[in-house]
């Protein structure tokens, strides 16, 4: 069995950061946690060198936050192929930026609430295709 990939989660509820810490954890997939409302949080994004990428849609305000850093994260040479997670409740806002982000290799989708068992079938499916 592969060794899991380092998963580095962002968005702005601390709450939703723990729960994902203690999922991946559980799943003994090394997690790093940043906080999407922090002006920095592209640079910690780079620091912690992911290998899988979970980013909420929504950060902060109304506007798709997530979606702006996954287009750094697909602009940035060493995060370009980093296969990425883009997670929401906002299911209409999901249906919104899929046709945006359709030509971008390795993206998936999890609407909120979701299976714990959804979570880790992406995270294995990302996995698999990052081989």
């Amino acid at each position: 069995m592969p060794e899991p990939k380092r998963v580095t989660v962002v968005n702005d509820n601390p709450e939703f950061l723990q729960l994902m810490q203690d999922l991946l954890q559980d799943a003994s997939y090394p997690a790093t946690l940043v906080d999407g409302d922090r002006d920095n949080a592209f640079e910690l994004i780079q620091a912690s060198q992911p290998e899988i990428l979970i980013v909420d849609l929504r950060l902060g305000s109304d506007h798709f936050r997530g979606l702006e850093i996954l287009k750094l994260v697909r602009d940035d040479e060493t995060l370009r192929r980093v296969p990425t997670v883009i997670c929401s409740a906002d299911s209409w806002g999901i249906d919104k930026v899929r046709a945006e982000v359709e030509e971008m290799d390795q993206v998936a989708f999890l609407t909120k609430p979701f299976a714990i068992a959804d979570l880790y079938r992406v995270l294995g499916e990302l996995s698999a295709a990052a081989e």
